[in-house]
């Protein structure tokens, strides 16, 4: 999983979205998440930048 400005995403699957699942214990109380890939929600697209992009910002970082 990674994060970034499209929101959380996964490494396996890219094109699908991420969902957070509630983890419960035993007593049934919330006490956390799991992400899993939404398989019914898709990206269109995957930004991309081409090798004609201003990388002169890049640097100064």
């Amino acid at each position: 999983m990674f994060h970034s400005e499209g929101g959380l995403m996964s490494f396996e699957h890219p094109m699908n979205k991420m969902k957070a699942m509630p983890r419960v214990d035993s007593e049934g109380a919330m006490c956390g998440a799991n992400f899993k890939v939404d398989k019914y929600t898709r990206v269109n697209s995957i930004p991309r930048v081409g090798s004609e992009a201003d990388w002169t910002e890049w640097a100064s970082h």
